[in-house]
């Protein structure tokens, strides 16, 4: 075989050098790419406006009692026996509602019902639990259900297990107390007249008080170990304050200077606060929010006068606003970053749970 040219081996290798540089350049534009798409996975910009609360809403109206699903959108019913116009004792008790359904006859206590979530999240299970007048959540899964005084003629209470599997026997009811809520296995009520409610908590089986509170106009809410008291009303409006049931200790309700009460306040479990709809002088709605003697007024949100700001998991607060929709907010995130869920016309929001 003839000999090789070196100078054509050497032009071969020029050639492949010359030819091979976009090599190295392809490498780079992969990585770049590679690590452009894990930053557009992690940042993922077309969820900013959707951010996961795993907060789903009970919410009443013509259609009746629903869940809607903060995150996706999704209209489950929770309480099916339950109208709208009788919504006004559903309650949130752990993942499910406790109802009364009412009957027609003003002698005779209405049912209560228990609506537990199967498994998949998409049925509502009925249990008869019991009768009573009024309804008190017992931590997450038992209620109390109470049987008013009627004049002189005692009344009667009863802890049962939301959804059916357990209930005390029937306790009996001075015809002097008034039943206001519940703590653990004591009763949280007032006895008295209108100006002279002493606040108290009741121990059903042994037929006592534990703690007596001090005096109260109204109790607006009990949960947590707390209850939201009026105590005291002028012309100007009430004023109200947070009563610890353990210590007994009281903390008045003051609202930042220039705002004023124009909706029901909540109690805040995870905090031991208060959210408050609240208004100024020039008509604008905001919430306040916080250890109640030290409000923070949130401007991020226009909460319609009259409702109520129920505090969800994790942080998120459910607003509902004027225009029909209830904003979902929570400290440190933009305004891009807040879900709403829109209600129907006639709607109202009744409570919140965690979403399955």
């Amino acid at each position: 075989m003839a000999p090789v040219d070196a100078e054509v081996l050497e032009v071969g290798r020029d050639d492949q050098r010359r030819r091979r540089p976009w090599l190295p350049a392809v490498l780079v534009f992969l990585c770049i790419v590679v690590a452009a798409g894990a930053l557009v996975v992690q940042l993922r910009p077309w969820a900013q406006s959707q951010t996961d609360t795993h907060v789903k809403l009970l919410v009443s109206g013509p259609a009746g009692v629903e869940w809607i699903d903060v995150d996706s959108g999704r209209r489950t019913p929770a309480a099916p026996g339950v109208s709208g116009e009788d919504s006004s004792d559903a309650v949130v008790v752990g993942e499910g509602v406790v109802a009364r359904e009412p009957t027609k006859d003003p002698d005779v206590a209405d049912p209560v019902i228990g609506y537990s979530v199967s498994p998949d999240g998409q049925n509502q299970q009925p249990n008869d639990i019991g009768e009573a007048d009024q309804i008190f959540p017992s931590g997450t899964a038992g209620v109390w259900l109470v049987v008013d005084p009627d004049g002189r003629t005692a009344g009667g209470a009863a802890l049962a297990s939301a959804y059916g599997d357990w209930r005390s026997r029937v306790f009996t009811v001075p015809p002097s107390l008034q039943v206001r809520g519940a703590f653990g296995d004591e009763l949280v009520a007032v006895r008295g007249e209108l100006r002279s409610r002493q606040l108290l908590t009741w121990d059903p089986q042994l037929q006592q008080d534990i703690r007596r509170l001090g005096f109260v106009i109204a109790v607006r809410e009990v949960a947590g170990g707390y209850a939201l008291v009026t105590t005291g009303c002028l012309s100007s409006g009430c004023t109200t304050a947070l009563v610890n049931l353990t210590t007994g200790r009281r903390t008045d309700v003051r609202l930042p200077i220039g705002w004023s009460e124009v909706g029901e306040p909540r109690l805040d479990i995870a905090t031991g606060g208060v959210t408050v709809v609240v208004r100024n002088t020039e008509g604008s709605t905001a919430l306040a929010i916080g250890q109640p003697d030290d409000l923070q007024i949130v401007r991020d949100v226009t909460p319609a006068a009259g409702s109520q700001v129920v505090p969800a998991a994790d942080g998120w607060y459910a607003v509902p606003e004027s225009n029909g929709e209830v904003q979902m907010w929570r400290a440190g995130m933009s305004a891009s970053e807040l879900p709403t869920a829109q209600l129907s016309s006639g709607e109202r929001l009744l409570g919140v749970a965690g979403a399955s």
